[in-house]
């Protein structure tokens, strides 16, 4: 199998290459997991993989940049059609973008034999800039926002975001996770 494409690092409104930028090749299996392979990028940002294919698990490819690990989407498998055209988008981090609540939609059930009634939210935040938005600290988080007075049962959901970077604290939820640029969403009930 083969895979390869270009690790890009946006800059302002342009891209460019991100040269000697390391990406890995990982493998995820039902009982193995882990990198496969790794290589730094050439001067055009350009990195390219051989491995054996196995259809018992996933690959994916990472590429860290300024402290953060950006993640592609699962490689293809097929031999016919190698992913050899990936790209990794990369940027430099900041603690003060602004990140923005694109939308919030909210789903209510009926309610149940308590009372009470499930919420299911999804939130899509916009990181307008060409920046990773990252905690200031240790002790703050990358993005945070309300929940109603009496909210128990917090769960987090599968968004854009690992569910154990998403949590619940007395009358907020926030999320401890890098918020890239674009649009990402972060699920919850």
């Amino acid at each position: 199998m083969r895979a390869g494409g270009r690790v890009i690092e946006v800059r302002g409104s342009d891209s460019i290459p991100a040269p000697r930028t390391n990406v890995v090749l990982h493998r995820i299996g039902r009982d193995v997991q882990g990198p496969v392979d790794s290589m730094r990028t050439d001067a055009r940002g350009a990195f390219h993989f051989r491995f054996a294919a196995d259809t018992s698990a996933i690959f994916l490819l990472s590429a860290r940049f300024a402290g953060i690990e950006y993640f592609s989407p699962p490689v293809h498998t097929d031999p016919a059609l190698p992913d050899t055209a990936m790209v990794l988008i990369v940027s430099d981090t900041s603690s003060s973008v602004p990140v923005a609540t694109g939308s919030r939609h909210v789903v209510v059930s009926r309610p149940g034999q308590s009372g009470g009634r499930a919420v299911l939210e999804i939130v899509v935040l916009e990181n307008r800039s060409d920046r990773t938005r990252v905690a200031g600290d240790s002790l703050s988080t990358s993005w945070s926002a309300p929940t109603p007075k009496g909210a128990v049962g917090f769960q987090p959901g599968n968004g854009d975001f690992s569910p154990e970077a998403i949590r619940f604290a007395h009358d907020s939820v926030t999320l401890d996770a890098p918020i890239g640029p674009g649009e990402k969403r972060v699920i919850f009930s």
